[in-house]
Formats: structure tokens, sequence, C-alpha cells
């Protein structure tokens, strides 16, 4: 783990999770916590100041694990709205995923954080010098974090090494990533602070990291729609995708499995609300073909 500082006032810690530090005034705030309490002791005995209240981007347990360090403590913890059940709440997100109770591969802390439970919404988060911005897609209610020119995105981008690295990116709403896409390009941030990976500065940068994630979530569709030429059913559609990104022999995680098939249901209810495909029940069997 090390400290890059972007301006005097804020910095990040790059991590498998990057956690942000903003120093305004009398506060001090952290942008998201990592995986579990290993991160944000490393952050807070390397800061001077003592943490005031803590941002979260989004629900995912990699981003909010560390709240545990501050259950008990003075320290204001916000989050996005929408998201609130599943940070208070985790295994809701792992009985989403699989579809019922969920088996031990969703259980473990991959997929399970600890209850946040002090979380509270960003409306009542009062400070005029930080800007929540709504960035959805990659969860229902994902935020940004803008403080001067630099914006926190969270997993609403993604550097080009994970894209390579992963194939296919998590999004619940893959529709609504396209519109965060204008969101941040309307901004014009001057720095991007992803939620992995380095940052990156310079409009041009920027920009071409936009559309490289544009990119992708079109190609991902496009993919879809050519495995649903003839109808088939959902999970004959869910392999064959997969198959042309992964090597599925390589794919080891069970709980990976089932992310990805939540992924590209999402895309074809995409594609559904776009009267791109239907489905229909074939002897039990629910199927999906092009309208």
């Amino acid at each position: 783990m090390s400290i890059i500082e972007i301006t005097d006032s804020i910095k990040y810690f790059s991590a498998p999770v990057n956690i942000g530090v903003i120093s305004l005034g009398q506060d001090t705030f952290l942008i998201d916590t990592g995986i579990d309490n290993t991160s944000v002791n490393k952050v807070l005995k390397s800061i001077e100041k003592e943490v005031t209240k803590v941002l979260l981007t989004h629900h995912h347990s990699d981003h909010i694990g560390g709240c545990k360090k501050f259950q008990g403590t003075k320290v204001l913890v916000y989050g996005p709205t929408e998201e609130l059940g599943l940070i208070h709440t985790p295994i809701l997100e792992s009985y989403m995923l699989f579809g019922g109770n969920p088996f031990l591969a969703l259980r473990s802390k991959t997929f399970l954080s600890r209850p946040c439970k002090q979380a509270i919404p960003f409306t009542k988060l009062n400070n005029s010098n930080i800007g929540i911005i709504s960035l959805p897609g990659h969860t229902i209610d994902h935020k940004g974090v803008l403080i001067e020119s630099v914006l926190f995105a969270g997993d609403s981008l993604f550097p080009e090494e994970l894209i390579q690295k992963h194939r296919i990116l998590f999004m619940s709403e893959p529709e609504k990533a396209l519109e965060t896409y204008r969101t941040i390009g309307d901004l014009s941030p001057s720095v991007v602070i992803p939620g992995h990976g380095r940052h990156v500065e310079g409009k041009a940068s920027i920009h071409d990291l936009v559309n490289l994630n544009k990119e992708h979530v079109i190609a991902v569709r496009n993919a879809i729609l050519e495995e649903v030429r003839e109808k088939k059913g959902i999970d004959e559609v869910i392999v064959a995708t997969l198959k042309r990104f992964i090597n599925m022999e390589e794919m080891k995680s069970i709980g990976m499995r089932f992310l990805f098939e939540h992924v590209i249901k999402g895309y074809l209810s995409w594609l559904e609300r776009e009267n791109k495909v239907k489905f229909e029940l074939d002897k039990g069997v629910v199927k999906v073909r092009l309208t």
C-alpha cells in the first residue's frame, strides 16, 4: 500500500481497493474502506488527523468491509440511499446473486461483508465542498465523490488492465453505465481516481478511459445479441457468451460463475426493455429469442 498525493488536501492509498483521504478544515473523510480492517488500519496509522466521516461509493464487500473499524465510534458513515439495505444487511447481496438462500461459495468475505449498521444516507451529508455524484451501472445507486476537480469514481470506471483481466466487467445495470460515462464526460474532471488501479489525469486520458469502458459495454451487449440469434435457454446464452470472452477451463470459482450470470442477465433484461429480445417459457425452460 502506498499513498499518492493529488493535492495538499486530496490523497488516496493505492491498495487492492483504493481508499481516498480528503482533509477539509476540521474534517477528514475516507472514501471506501477496503474488504476488511487491514487496509483501514494502515491508512489510520499513516494520516495525522482523526477520521470524522466515511463515504461509501457502493455496497460491495470489498469497499465496505473496513467499516467495522468505526462501529461504536463517533465517525459518521454515509452511503447511497438505495443501497443502504445491502450495506446494513450484506447477506442480501448473496441472496440476490444466488436467487435463494446462498450456499457457502457465496458466503465468503469476497461476497459477504460484515454489516455496517451505522451507515446513513448521503442526503444527510452537509458539506458544500463535496459533490456526491450519481454514477449507477456497476450497482443500482453507485455514487462518485467530486472534490475540487478530482473525481473519486469508485467502480463506475475500470482501468484497461482490469478490463483485460476480468474480460467481462461486473455491472448490475449496463444501460445506466452508459449514462454514467456521459455524466463523467460532462463533469470533465481533471483527475479520476477509480476504485481499483492507478488514477488518471488529463482530460484526454480520462476521455480515452471513458470510451474504453463504453466500448466494453457495447461489445458485451453485441456478443449477447449474437448468441440469441436462435431461440435458446437462458443458461445456454450465458455459457455461450462467457466462452466468447473467457477460457472456461480457467474459471475455478463458483462464486465468480454466479457473478457473471448476474451480469449477463442484466444485459438480457436491458435488451428486453429495448424490445430486442423476448423471454418465453418452453416446457418449463425459460428461453430467449430475438423479437
